[in-house]
Protein backbone atom coordinates (compact mmCIF):
# COMPACT_ATOMS: atom_id res chain seq x y z
CA UNK A 1 0.00 0.00 0.00
CA UNK A 2 1.39 3.37 -1.02
CA UNK A 3 0.49 6.58 0.82
CA UNK A 4 0.79 10.07 -0.61
CA UNK A 5 0.23 13.29 1.30
CA UNK A 6 -0.60 16.41 -0.70
CA UNK A 7 -0.74 19.90 0.73
CA UNK A 8 -3.15 22.09 -1.23
CA UNK A 9 -4.05 25.76 -0.87
CA UNK A 10 -6.58 26.32 1.90
CA UNK A 11 -8.95 28.18 -0.44
CA UNK A 12 -8.92 25.55 -3.20
CA UNK A 13 -12.52 24.49 -3.93
CA UNK A 14 -13.43 21.03 -2.66
CA UNK A 15 -14.37 19.84 -6.14
CA UNK A 16 -10.89 20.68 -7.47
CA UNK A 17 -9.15 19.11 -4.47
CA UNK A 18 -11.20 15.93 -4.85
CA UNK A 19 -10.39 15.72 -8.57
CA UNK A 20 -6.66 16.07 -7.84
CA UNK A 21 -6.70 13.39 -5.15
CA UNK A 22 -8.84 10.95 -7.09
CA UNK A 23 -6.79 11.38 -10.29
CA UNK A 24 -3.53 10.74 -8.46
CA UNK A 25 -4.97 7.69 -6.69
CA UNK A 26 -6.18 6.19 -9.99
CA UNK A 27 -2.81 6.83 -11.68
CA UNK A 28 -0.86 5.36 -8.76
CA UNK A 29 -2.96 2.17 -8.86
CA UNK A 30 -2.10 1.75 -12.56
CA UNK A 31 1.58 1.23 -11.66
CA UNK A 32 2.19 -2.54 -11.67
CA UNK A 33 4.35 -2.47 -8.51
CA UNK A 34 1.63 -0.66 -6.52
CA UNK A 35 -0.95 -2.95 -4.89
CA UNK A 36 -3.02 -0.08 -3.56
CA UNK A 37 -2.83 3.65 -3.00
CA UNK A 38 -4.22 6.11 -0.49
CA UNK A 39 -4.09 9.85 -1.11
CA UNK A 40 -4.46 12.27 1.80
CA UNK A 41 -5.31 15.90 1.02
CA UNK A 42 -4.83 18.67 3.55
CA UNK A 43 -4.29 22.42 3.62
CA UNK A 44 -1.60 22.15 6.29
CA UNK A 45 0.78 19.32 7.01
CA UNK A 46 2.98 19.06 10.06
CA UNK A 47 4.47 15.81 8.78
CA UNK A 48 6.56 15.00 5.71
CA UNK A 49 5.05 16.52 2.56
CA UNK A 50 5.75 14.53 -0.58
CA UNK A 51 3.95 16.86 -2.99
CA UNK A 52 3.14 20.53 -2.52
CA UNK A 53 1.18 22.16 -5.31
CA UNK A 54 1.69 25.88 -5.94
CA UNK A 55 -1.10 28.29 -5.13
CA UNK A 56 -2.04 29.70 -8.54
CA UNK A 57 -4.95 31.68 -7.16
CA UNK A 58 -4.73 35.47 -7.73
Amino acid sequence: MENVDIELPEDLPLKEAHTIGESLQIKAREIPEVEGAFVHLDFECDHKVLVKLPNNQP
